[in-house]
């Protein structure tokens, strides 16, 4: 039912809406409620033209084209830049000589600014937010919640925390790193619990089911001293590769589309292509099984999901 209200058509109307309603607002908070006939006759005679060129501000800064529900922070900047734009406009008119109904007081101005972008920024952002409980709901039936810590909190272990938050079927313990400036911070929601000498301890004192290392490449070669802490332990460890390593291997996972027996797939008589089947190559079948389990830890999928699931997996042998 919700769904329907989401469309396109709806989303320009509100934007609309709130331009609107934040101009006159800003009229109203300039004035003290008390807004003088001659300026409340020009607040009528602006508030559709401001209204339409917010939107084409809107259409030149594409902001229209981003789906709310993956609103992000790089967004909010050409959101407040298309804002800012009306403003400028705004300010110079002013300056136009023999046209006084165009002349917006300055603190109307600054006013709409803050409420328009304000209240652009906020449905956008709560229209995200209800996305996510949507497709990552935290309620039904009771689980056990698997125990992740992180290590490294750089750029790898910010994203994979951020992806972490939104599973409910998993539970970010924290972070472990070795720089002393991030030490209590919190990065994507998970704390900074300390150095990664506290492993030892987080493990035997069973606070923690899985390890997920986010080391960058640049620091894969003080690994070998951090793996012999993790060789002894009674927890699960894995590897997660960055997005360029997955992009620039010649030898990981691979999609190729082939056809099934019953000729549902490919180019065949109903004229549906099959499903995506990863392989992988026997002399990178170790990387392959490393990649493979820090993807399936980071979707949370359970191990008969993940043999079950689409896509269909092969390894050659």
């Amino acid at each position: 039912m919700l769904q329907k209200l989401y469309t396109k058509t709806n989303q320009v109307l509100l934007d609309a809406l709130i331009v609107g309603i934040s101009f006159f607002l800003a009229y109203e908070i300039r004035y003290n409620g008390d807004i003088p006939r001659a300026e409340l006759v020009g607040c009528a005679l602006l508030i559709v033209p401001i209204v339409i060129a917010q939107l084409l501000f809107y259409l030149a800064f594409g902001i229209e084209r981003i789906p709310w529900r993956h609103f992000s922070l790089g967004d909010v900047f050409r959101v407040a830049q298309s804002h800012l734009a009306l403003s400028l406009l705004l300010l110079c008119l002013r300056y136009l000589p023999h046209a006084p109904m165009l002349r917006v007081p300055f603190d109307v101005i600054t006013v709409e600014l803050l409420l328009s972008l304000s209240g652009a920024l906020g449905v956008r952002m709560l229209r995200r937010y209800l996305y996510e409980r949507e497709v990552n709901p935290r309620g039904g039936t009771e689980q056990r919640r698997r125990r992740v810590l992180l290590i490294d909190a750089g750029v790898t272990g910010a994203r994979v925390a951020k992806e972490m938050m939104l599973n409910p079927s998993v539970r970010v313990i924290g972070f472990l790193d070795d720089d002393p400036s991030n030490a209590g911070c919190v990065i994507s929601g998970a704390r900074v619990l300390g150095p990664t000498s506290l492993l030892a301890d987080l493990a035997k004192n069973q606070m923690i089911d899985e390890v997920l290392v986010c080391t960058p490449p640049e620091s894969r070669a003080a690994f070998n001293r951090f793996a012999a802490l993790l060789e002894n332990l009674p927890i699960t460890t894995r590897f997660m590769p960055t997005i360029d390593e997955i992009m620039a291997s010649s030898d990981g996972l691979h999609l190729s589309m082939t056809a099934n027996g019953n000729g549902a797939g490919s180019n065949s008589g109903n004229g549906q292509l099959s499903r995506p089947t990863a392989t992988s190559p026997s002399r990178c079948a170790r990387r392959y099984e490393t990649n493979e389990s820090s993807l399936r830890v980071v979707l949370g999928l359970s191990d008969r999901t993940w043999r079950n699931g689409w896509p269909a997996r092969t390894k050659s042998r």
